[in-house]
């Protein structure tokens, strides 16, 4: 009896384990999307310092990392933005995980239920159905509170900001280009009501 509740308690074991380091791929996903755009469009976009494409471009990003998004057209001065990680809100990260309780009501429900039938025969009272219905409950809960706080804890489950990019590119100065000089006379100057100045 003693061997069998060891093995039913090592398979319990492997099985919450099993259960809840795989909850953040599931219910969030490893990377995020983020839209990046620009004016004008067909920008180079890099990514960490490594080319991704032109926009309109939908960036794949891992969420267990900050990143860096710099963006470089020829004529125009590049524009680099962080994108930095947030720990979602523990309710948020909760509700993403009801998923947790029916999966780990029967992974890890059936086990405690087969180790509280054989290691003891307290609560007989409540029947084979109830200590079933017991067991299951307890594996549902244990699943869904331990799995969401170490999912809300993990960097990968982390939501990247800002979680769209648009940027509007400004044209460069050229190379040994001198800005315009307007002058105005003096004796003008009363004359002169409002100035108008329209860019190349």
């Amino acid at each position: 009896m003693r061997r069998v509740n060891s093995f039913l308690t090592a398979t319990a074991i492997v099985l919450i384990v099993v259960v809840l380091s795989s909850c953040q791929s599931v219910s969030r996903g490893k990377v995020q999307n983020i839209p990046a755009t620009s004016q004008p469009t067909g920008v180079n976009v890099l990514v960490d310092g490594k080319l991704v494409g032109q926009t309109p471009i939908n960036l794949q990003l891992a969420r267990e990392s900050v990143h860096s998004v710099r963006f470089e057209a020829e004529g125009y001065r590049p524009v680099e933005i962080q994108i930095t990680q947030r720990r979602p809100p523990m309710v948020e990260t909760m509700l993403s995980n009801l998923w947790l309780i029916p999966v780990g009501g029967v992974v890890i429900g059936s086990p405690i239920y087969l180790i509280w039938r054989g290691a003891t025969g307290k609560f007989e009272e409540l029947g084979e159905w109830g200590r079933a219905t017991a067991s299951g409950v307890a594996g549902g809960l244990i699943a869904w509170l331990v799995g969401s706080n170490l999912d809300r804890n993990r960097a990968s489950s982390s939501d990247l900001e800002p979680q769209t990019l648009h940027i509007e590119m400004e044209k460069a100065q050229a190379e040994g280009e001198s800005p315009e000089v307007i002058q105005i006379e003096k004796e003008n100057l009363q004359q002169i009501h409002w100035i108008r100045i329209a860019a190349k």
